[in-house]
């Protein structure tokens, strides 16, 4: 596969781009690079299940509550 750089789409959210045969180096900054994003994308859930619980929007799905929502609708 050839290398590419990370993008942003229309909205502005980057996209990941996987890529096999990586030097250490170039792995070693993916990997933490994931981990950063990994938190980012934690970060991100929980501002919008904060934000479904205070509207409650989990009814709008026939949910009692955002942690059904989220067992039902998200996994484990």
């Amino acid at each position: 596969m050839k290398a590419t750089e990370p993008r942003a789409d229309q909205e502005g959210v980057r996209q990941l781009v996987l890529v096999e045969g990586l030097g250490a180096e170039q792995v070693d900054e993916r990997l933490r690079s994931a981990c950063r994003l990994a938190d980012v994308g934690h970060r991100a859930v929980a501002f919008y299940l904060a934000d479904m619980h205070e509207r409650g929007l989990h009814a709008a799905f026939g949910l009692p509550s955002v942690i059904a929502y989220a067992v039902r609708s998200l996994g484990p």
